[in-house]
Formats: structure tokens, sequence, C-alpha cells
């Protein structure tokens, strides 16, 4: 499995003379023990340098590190604030979720099959974590229901897209 779900961007380490598997591992241990989190070799999926090499003056290049498990890229997350100055760790999102991400906004979406179809809603991210269920009623029928903070009662939201020809 191939997913962007447990990666990490670190920005700021030393440069690394070669890509090899054991100097990345040498650069960015001590990096995350830093941060309070003990990580073990069998908990790196990969580590790869990202984008070109700079010359000696221009920024270094982040090292993208993936993790065998999304609780240890998690618990790295949370601790990131730790981070020697000049030095700091991001997600690896795709395109589109930066771009909601910029808006201020997340996505819920429902569909049975990869693909086109299906129906979604945009959240602001403030409200994520008062989404309580998304039901796909069928591909083009969606339900969320949300807790509002200050509202006695939950909201149900339905989304239906019913195409004109």
């Amino acid at each position: 499995m191939n997913s962007k779900r447990n990666n990490i961007l670190i920005h700021g380490l030393p440069e690394a003379n070669e890509e090899k598997h054991e100097e990345l591992f040498t650069l960015v241990t001590p990096t995350v023990k830093g941060i309070e989190i003990e990580i073990e070799s069998s908990e790196i999926d990969r580590l790869q340098i990202v984008g070109k090499r700079g010359e000696k003056d221009s920024k270094t290049t982040p090292i993208l590190l993936t993790t065998t498990t999304l609780q240890k890229k998690i618990q790295i997350l949370r601790n990131k604030k730790k981070m020697k100055p000049n030095t700091y760790i991001t997600h690896v999102l795709p395109k589109q979720k930066l771009l909601l991400k910029k808006e201020n906004k997340s996505t819920y979406t429902k569909k049975r099959s990869q693909g086109q179809g299906g129906v979604g809603f945009m959240v602001k991210i403030q409200l994520n974590n008062y989404v309580q269920d998304l039901h796909g009623v069928t591909d083009r029928i969606a339900i969320l229901n949300i807790k509002i903070p200050n509202y006695k009662n939950m909201w149900t939201v339905i989304q239906a897209y019913a195409p004109t020809e």
C-alpha cells in the first residue's frame, strides 16, 4: 500500500551525502527522539530525499518519512512544536486537500466505487470535531449528522444529486 496517509516531511535537516536509507535513518532518528518520540527502524516504512539537492547556500531539501502506522505519525505530529529552531515537520497532503485547507474547509464524501460519482459536503475546519456521522444512502444521496456547539439537537444535513439531461 503506497498511501500518503502515513507520510511526514521533515524540513531543515542537514543535507545527506547520499540517499541511502542508513544515512537518512541516522539523520531522522535523533530528530524524532529530540521531540520525545521513540522510533525504531521497524516503525519506518520509507525514508527519501524529496526534490533536487540544493547548492551550499540554498535551502536544504526535505526528507520524506513514511511510518508503518498512523498512530506513530500522529505521535510525531503532536510533538512537532518541540522541534529545534529552523527545523519543522509538515503533512504530505494531495493538492486538492491543500487548497481546501487554505480555504479553511474539509470535505466529506460518499461514493460506492472509485472514480466519478458520489456526493459530498464541505465543512469548516473548526466544525470537524463535531461531525458525528456520514451515511451514504445511495451514490446520489448522503446524510451528514453534526452536533453544533450551543445547540441542543443534532443537525442532519441531506445532500442529494439529481442530474439533468
